[in-house]
């Protein structure tokens, strides 16, 4: 369309395409997704159209970007993946990492002023980050309060390394300190997170590089107090759960149901949005364990309680 309004219509090749987003692209020509024809397109100002199929069938690209890399990235809607597209037709997708029950369905993108991509989704902002610097964690799976080992390399020397406990900007979860090398070493407790697969990111301070560690967090329940008697009253209080999913608490032997809470969206229930429940009556006395299952994720923790 011009701008004084006359347009003109070009015809897109594969039938039931469904054009979705589209934006000017750094090669001149402009990029668009194909909803349910399961491609990106490419048109030209003289309306010349080419399409490149993405590799995940069915996954339904939706919005598209230009990243500060030169190329294209767009979202898989029911793929549950970033895509990348070059200008001459190389497609690169990446998994969102989130738990199979609780897809992300990622919607639109667009390039930040970080230079980083976000993008929406299942009731979640997301962002695509581009790694400078090697970072990992040990365990690279463990549950809530779990003390954790990050090293990297690739910093520069001397400089203060900071690792936030969830994306960029946020809490800061701990500093390091690179030496001479650009190496660092650094512990701190796993800090409340939602069940499944995330990222921890580190970022120099001089330097700006920044390093990405992955981590799967594990459901942990804890009993407080730990022990008592039968009839006496305890608060279930749990971590590392789906985003507010609801959560069932079970006393273990003989199996009863204790009641069901509300984890917040950091996937958690503590304090007053925790479980405070009897000791059923008749209990043998001894080490004796409370169970939680995730409604939706199907997480399992796991707390204990000596009976007196």
């Amino acid at each position: 369309m011009t701008i004084s309004g006359s347009y003109t219509r070009y015809t897109v090749p594969s039938p039931n395409a469904t054009p979705g987003s589209i934006v000017a692209g750094p090669d001149g020509a402009l990029w668009f997704t194909e909803l349910f024809g399961n491609s990106i397109g490419r048109i030209t100002t003289n309306g010349i159209v080419t399409e490149y199929p993405v590799p995940t069938l069915n996954s339904e690209p939706n919005g598209i970007a230009v990243g500060t890399d030169g190329a294209l990235w767009f979202t898989e809607f029911t793929g549950n993946q970033i895509g990348r597209i070059t200008t001459a037709g190389v497609v690169t997708e990446y998994p969102v990492p989130s738990v199979p029950q609780q897809p992300d369905y990622p919607n639109t993108i667009t390039t930040g002023a970080d230079g980083s991509l976000w993008f929406d989704g299942y009731g979640k902002v997301g962002q695509v980050v581009f790694p400078t610097a090697t970072m990992t964690v040990t365990p690279e799976s463990a549950s809530y309060h779990t003390e954790l080992a990050f090293t990297g390399s690739g910093f520069a020397p001397n400089e203060t390394i900071r690792i936030w406990e969830s994306g960029l900007g946020s809490s800061i979860l701990v500093r390091g300190t690179a030496d001479a090398s650009g190496n660092f070493t650094a512990t701190a407790r796993a800090p409340s997170s939602v069940y499944g697969p995330r990222l921890f990111l580190g970022k120099g301070a001089a330097s700006y590089r920044l390093g990405a560690a992955g981590f799967n967090a594990t459901p942990r329940l804890v009993i407080s107090p730990s022990e008592g008697s039968a009839g006496s009253t305890a608060l279930a209080a749990g971590y590392g759960f789906g985003s507010l999913e609801q959560v069932k608490i079970y006393w273990d032997n003989p199996k009863q149901y204790l009641g069901t809470v509300t984890a917040d969206l950091d996937g958690s229930f503590s304090g007053t949005t925790g479980l405070a429940f009897t000791v059923p009556a008749g209990v043998a006395p001894g080490s004796n364990t409370v169970g939680a299952l995730g409604q939706t994720t199907q997480a399992k923790g796991r707390g204990g309680f000596n009976v007196e």
